[in-house]
């Protein structure tokens, strides 16, 4: 298995600026801040870029990893972007709406994004192997 270090940079860097974009007033953050309690006017702690590229490109890593092993073709890494989300995403988002009685305008943002998320990282990761 050869590890392709620049595929998992534009994937890493791709997912935060989505999330950028994403939880920005232009789309869905006015929206996700109210329902959320979070604020868009405060900045945040020094610490949570670094770490999310740190935590975002572990997750890359391991995204790219499993789409060696299981996805020769695109529709496979098409697919195995799906059930990742299936599997991790939708209940950890999930919770919080049954548990805690947020909205599902929250679940549908953050669900969203995710989805949007995996299945570009996994054609970016399948298209740069």
């Amino acid at each position: 298995m050869t590890i392709n270090f620049v595929s998992l940079l534009i994937a890493t860097v791709f997912h935060i600026g989505l999330a950028t974009l994403w939880y920005s007033r232009f789309l869905f953050g006015k929206k996700w801040a109210s329902l959320s309690g979070a604020s868009l006017e405060e900045k945040p702690a020094w610490y949570v870029f670094p770490l999310m590229f740190v935590l975002t490109l572990i997750f890359v890593s391991f995204f790219s990893f499993l789409l060696f092993f299981f996805a020769p073709l695109y529709l496979f890494a098409f697919l195995l972007s799906l059930v990742l989300w299936l599997a991790f995403i939708v209940p950890v988002t999930i919770y919080p709406v049954l548990w805690e009685k947020k909205p599902w305008t929250l679940f549908f943002i953050n669900g969203g994004f995710y989805l949007v998320s995996f299945l570009c990282i996994g054609t970016l990761l399948y298209l740069f192997q």
